[in-house]
């Protein structure tokens, strides 16, 4: 079953190579090129606001890691996608699933090679093995789960992938870490109170508040998050928030008045011409009225 999943998305893997190959240097920040091409006048040029943006993002990706950019990151995980991929065909998640989970043999199933069609993980062994996992383990569980495709048959997809997503979803995992899983029903169980059975005629009302539980604070690490956001942001981002909005304030004003400007600059300019254009105007209005002097032996011919 897993060779089928690979073999569906070995063009993938192609494309994937060819993007990591397509580029290997970081090009110039996107400022540098525009003002270059103003420079030289290859290009329009650019408002200043446009131009203060593309800074910021240029001063804020030197203080990533390595200066890496989004182009980086995104080959980075093309190719952490790719090596995974490469363990899945060397059979390491069915080792990981025999050793880590404890996963069973499933009774009148025959083993194929590296597939994980016929195992079974005992129910409580994923939540213990799930929290002990690595980060290459967890991202190898992932990849295995996104071979699976929305239009594929419930009934061809391993018995494993269906727990592993089961659990990822509603287990005690990402957002739901501290919630019960197995023994008992979980703390963020909407309804707190059975309903009762009404007849027929009889009208349906939305529960009140004390019936339902409060899915921020069913729990100490959530009501904890909770009082931490309602208390607002910390003062180092709300400082870098306010900063923000006085920069795109300061180039938003900048650019009306450049508009501004550039607008007042239009109208004088036409009501320069029309005052140079009325005298013009006038002097041919009054040329046909004016006669030339004649001459003193012209004045008997009138």
């Amino acid at each position: 079953m897993l060779s089928q999943y690979l073999r569906k998305h070995h063009l993938l893997s192609r494309r994937h190579q060819f993007m990591r190959c397509a580029s290997q240097s970081r090009s110039p920040p996107r400022s540098l090129l525009q003002r270059q091409a103003k420079r030289r006048g290859e290009a329009e040029a650019v408002a200043p606001s446009q131009l203060i943006v593309t800074s910021l993002k240029d001063i804020f990706s030197t203080f990533q890691p390595s200066g890496f950019t989004q182009e980086d990151d995104e080959l980075e995980a093309v190719k952490q996608r790719e090596d995974a991929m490469q363990r899945l065909e060397n059979g390491e998640l069915r080792e990981l699933l025999l050793h880590k989970f404890g996963a069973r043999r499933i009774p009148s199933t025959t083993e194929t090679g590296n597939s994980v069609g016929d195992l079974r993980i005992p129910p409580r062994n994923i939540n213990q093995a799930f929290h002990n996992l690595t980060t290459q383990e967890r991202e190898l569980i992932e990849v295995f789960q996104s071979l699976g495709t929305p239009s594929m048959n419930w009934r061809d997809v391993p018995l494993v992938s269906k727990q592993l997503q089961f659990y990822i979803s509603f287990g005690s995992y990402g957002p739901r870490e501290g919630i019960t899983f197995l023994g008992s029903k979980p703390e963020d169980f909407i309804w707190s109170k059975t309903s009762r059975r009404l007849l027929p005629g009889q009208t349906v009302r939305k529960l009140p508040k004390d019936a339902t539980t409060n899915t921020w604070t069913c729990i100490p690490s959530r009501k904890a998050n909770f009082e931490r956001m309602k208390k607002g942001l910390d003062p180092g981002t709300r400082i870098i928030a306010w900063l923000g909005i006085l920069i795109v304030m300061i180039a938003s004003v900048r650019d009306y008045k450049q508009r501004r400007d550039s607008e007042a600059t239009v109208k004088v300019s036409e009501f320069t011409e029309q005052e140079t254009s009325e005298p013009q105007a006038a002097q041919q209005d009054t040329a046909p009225i004016s006669k030339t002097p004649k001459s003193w032996y012209q004045f008997w011919k009138s």
